[in-house]
């Protein structure tokens, strides 16, 4: 169980990185947009490891979650938009590396779930100026045992058409 002193700070931490996590891909726009187009299809969903390796989020020892932005991009007419979604976004985190062009067969290490209210809280501009979604993915207490990870972005939409990102293998040790 953790001492309130230690629950505060760790929530007064987890609420500055994802501060300074979003402002690497833009601002916070809370329920707002800020001009991108939030799309009712999305064609293609692309997940990055930003930075392409484990973070510590608490300021304590070890890594404890990964960062990743999410791209959502729309095809209309032969061009290419970097989009604001309005459906569900799953990760789910695996140990160790999984092919790009592998199907998951494997229970996830960990799973994290965002509604589309959610997802807006991390909606900003990446340093080229698309829109992206720029996460911190937390394990907190349950450790990868691998020295790598591997995560997928599945993104839902109000139809229910589900898109399945490439897998991202992203560092841990």
């Amino acid at each position: 169980m953790l001492r309130p002193q230690r629950t505060i700070r760790r929530s007064l931490v987890i609420v500055l990185g994802v501060a300074l996590l979003a402002a690497g891909c833009g601002r916070l726009t809370g329920l707002r947009t800020d001009g991108a187009t939030v799309a009712d299809h999305i064609d293609r969903v692309d997940l990055m490891a930003a930075p392409p390796m484990a973070m510590n989020f608490d300021g304590e020892g070890g890594p404890d979650g990964v960062g990743v932005r999410l791209y959502l991009y729309r095809l209309d007419g032969g061009k290419v938009s970097a989009v604001a979604g309005g459906g569900q976004v799953r990760f789910e985190m695996f140990e160790g590396e999984i092919p790009a062009n592998a199907q998951v067969q494997t229970l996830p290490f960990h799973t994290w779930q965002f509604s589309a209210d959610q997802m807006r809280l991390y909606l900003g501009r990446d340093p080229y100026g698309l829109w992206c979604y720029k996460l911190p993915l937390r394990w907190d207490d349950h450790v990868p045992a691998t020295p790598s990870i591997t995560v997928v972005a599945y993104y839902a939409a109000a139809d229910g058409e589900e898109i399945r990102s490439a897998p991202a293998t992203i560092a841990v040790k």
